[in-house]
């Protein structure tokens, strides 16, 4: 299956869409993408729209952290994943939340849905009565 990734920056936060398979290249393309200079600089917060089908098991998320590490990855930057394909009996990014929380990774969040994203970034404002 086809991998695709879009990206549109927006006043406050960058968005990041993935579709395609979980595999892992696809799954280190699309966090190399968000290392990008101009992104790294500007810390903005990042709302990833996971539309990827597949799940990764246990030992290859802690293989992503690893690399993440590797790279110097921001710890500080805030991201928020829209998991919009969740699997049944499964979460893999639930878990990769939790895997990456335990090795201080703080800023990382999985939620059901954008709405629920956008609501821990900050991006959505309570509406007033």
């Amino acid at each position: 299956m086809s991998f695709d990734l879009s990206t549109n920056e927006e006043e406050h936060f960058i968005r990041l869409q993935v579709r395609g398979q979980k595999m892992s290249s696809n799954l280190l393309d699309a966090w190399r993408h968000m290392l990008n200079p101009s992104q790294q600089t500007q810390l903005k917060p990042i709302l990833i729209e996971d539309h990827m089908d597949g799940t990764r098991s246990p030992a290859q998320l802690i293989e992503l952290e690893d690399v993440l590490r590797r790279w110097r990855f921001p710890r500080e930057l805030k991201i928020a994943i829209a998991d919009l394909r969740r699997e049944k009996d499964y979460n893999d990014v639930q878990l990769g939340e939790t895997l990456a929380v335990n090795r201080g990774w703080n800023n990382i969040r999985a939620f059901a849905t954008v709405d629920e994203a956008e609501a821990w970034l900050g991006l959505k404002s309570e509406e007033k009565s």
